[in-house]
């Protein structure tokens, strides 16, 4: 939610980053927000049929948000392994 000009409150719109694997069935809930009760900073999208998950982000400078996701484990190995192959 966010305030409007005239200080109502009204939804904002959030982008989220397109990851690949994100898995959505018609008809169905597909995702779930998680707030932590401990800070903002803590709010999750999460598929529940994935298990795809991206954290609610504030677009530096701008003021707006973002959903930016979580890398897997595997995403993360990816990286570290093509970087040990790439020539320097």
């Amino acid at each position: 939610m966010a305030h409007a000009e005239n200080d109502e409150l009204t939804w904002q719109s959030i982008t989220r980053a397109d990851t690949g694997g994100d898995i959505t069935i018609s008809n169905q809930v597909n995702y779930q927000v998680f707030m932590s009760g401990i800070a903002a900073k803590h709010t999750y999208l999460i598929n529940v049929n994935s298990g795809r998950t991206w954290q609610l982000c504030e677009v530096s400078g701008e003021g707006s948000l973002r959903w930016e996701p979580i890398k897997t484990t595997d995403e993360i190995n990816k990286a570290i392994a093509e970087k040990k192959g790439a020539c320097r």
